[in-house]
């Protein structure tokens, strides 16, 4: 599937989000302000609206849409000392390289029995941007225009 042809699909409204500034939900009406987006990777963006009466504060939920399917970005966050179920967290970034084209990310096992410390990179796109690729929480890549990662015919 080429980018622009991927099939996005309206997602529900997170149920569960709150307004971060006083706690309060969003407003029925902002639960459908959605823009389904294939920039990086298929997912929904909903602006939300407080409806707390002293608060009017926005903002966005990104719901992922598909299963992230870049092995490549995602395997390398898993923990091999202790196999958790989570992956390991980003606690530090670096620029790598002479040319700055890459970071280093420095990765921690948020196991307690573990707390393994490891170092991965990630190239950065022509933007500058480069996307970790937590599987829990970016969708699908196939069909997306490349955002935080070049197309393999695009490596340079």
């Amino acid at each position: 599937m080429a980018a622009g042809e991927a099939e996005l699909e309206e997602r529900p409204a997170p149920s569960e989000t709150r307004c971060p500034e006083c706690g309060a939900s969003p407003t029925e009406e902002s639960k459908r302000d959605r823009h389904l987006s294939d920039l990086g990777y298929l997912h929904q963006d909903v602006r939300l609206r407080c409806s707390g009466e002293e608060c009017d504060n926005l903002w966005v939920a990104g719901m992922p849409i598909g299963e992230f399917d870049r092995d490549d970005l995602a395997d390398d966050l898993r923990c091999d000392a202790c196999d958790g179920d989570l992956p390991m967290f980003v606690h530090r970034i670096r620029r790598r390289g002479v040319d700055g084209h890459d970071i280093g990310l420095d990765l921690k096992c948020p196991n307690p029995e573990c707390y393994h410390f490891e170092q991965v990179g990630r190239d950065l796109d022509k933007e500058g941007v480069a996307l970790v690729g937590y599987p829990q929480i970016t969708g699908q890549t196939e069909g997306a225009d490349p955002y935080g990662w070049q197309e393999a015919d695009d490596d340079e």
